[in-house]
């Protein structure tokens, strides 16, 4: 999926969202006050564009020693809570959240940055089986995301602070997903 078709897709939902309010079908979040129709028009309007770029081994061993810190294996669907907590071993670290493609559909999904380069250690990079790259006795990272990305795959969304995640995380009410906050109301959606 190239950049294009990610923002075409999102804007599909947009439109969508547009249509059923016009029509009656369904009030959209702007008819109920908020400022966007809906979190895919919240990245489309805040959103950027990040691009596969190689770590430099600097970069490698901060990604990896935050991530040894972290004892965590970065399990599948649990983007936003691995990559802020990713984000909380080291302070060169950033959080990112918008949509990325991976496979068949965009998602909803968090991941890291250093020095503006995605560090996603929760998305697996599979084979054209749908297997993972991974093989045997291979580091645990090989599969996942340190910087470079195969160009199929989009990352667009929308950079947080360090200090912002904190703040997130101390909150109980915070849904996991600054985006798509339903616990607190959406307040990105709101301003």
């Amino acid at each position: 999926m190239s950049l294009e078709q990610l923002r075409g897709y999102l804007q599909t939902s947009v439109t969508a969202r547009e249509t059923w309010a016009t029509m009656g079908t369904m009030k959209s979040m702007k008819d109920l006050g908020y400022a966007y129709y809906c979190t895919e028009d919240y990245v489309l309007v805040n959103g950027e564009h990040f691009v596969s770029a190689p770590l430099t081994p600097d970069e490698r061993a901060i990604v990896l020693a935050a991530a040894k810190r972290e004892h965590n294996n970065f399990p599948i669907k649990e983007c936003f809570g691995n990559s802020m907590r990713l984000v909380l071993q080291d302070d060169r670290l950033q959080y990112a959240e918008g949509y990325a493609y991976g496979a068949v559909l965009p998602v909803l999904h968090g991941w890291a940055l250093l020095n503006g380069k995605v560090i996603d250690l929760t998305m697996r990079l599979r084979d054209a089986r749908g297997e993972s790259v991974r093989k045997p006795r291979e580091p645990w990272h090989v599969d996942r995301i340190l910087g470079e990305f195969p160009a199929e795959r989009v990352y667009y969304g929308k950079r947080f602070s360090r200090r912002e995640v904190l703040l997130a995380m101390s909150d109980p009410k915070f849904s996991g997903s600054f985006i798509d906050d339903w616990e607190r109301d959406w307040p990105l959606l709101k301003a």
